[in-house]
């Protein structure tokens, strides 16, 4: 829902003292190719839920949270799902991203 969702993470990061703690939640999807440690979502999900989630301009991306753990010291990760309206056996994920500004 950020138009340019890369450079307002790079604004709050200019906006944080060293040190200083970002917290985020999004949902989104996994990348195609399984990253250690991190959930894996199959076909469907990481087809299917960009379409629909983007008919309300919320584009979901597998970068967001590699892109969290490449620009701040991860201090807390979960990654989960929730329910979805009108779309009761489907599950959408989501991440809670905890990070801190390199000193």
């Amino acid at each position: 829902m950020i138009p340019d969702w890369f450079e307002a993470i790079d604004h709050a990061a200019r906006l944080l003292k060293p040190g200083g703690l970002i917290g985020v939640v999004d949902f989104y999807v996994s990348r195609k190719h399984k990253e250690p440690g991190r959930d894996h979502h199959g076909w469907l999900t990481r087809s299917l839920l960009p379409l629909w989630f983007g008919a309300d301009n919320v584009f979901l991306s597998g970068d967001h949270l590699a892109y969290l753990t490449q620009r701040f010291q991860p201090i807390a990760l979960a990654e989960r799902r929730t329910s979805i309206p009108y779309l009761p056996l489907v599950r959408a994920p989501y991440y809670l991203f905890l990070g801190r500004k390199e000193p």
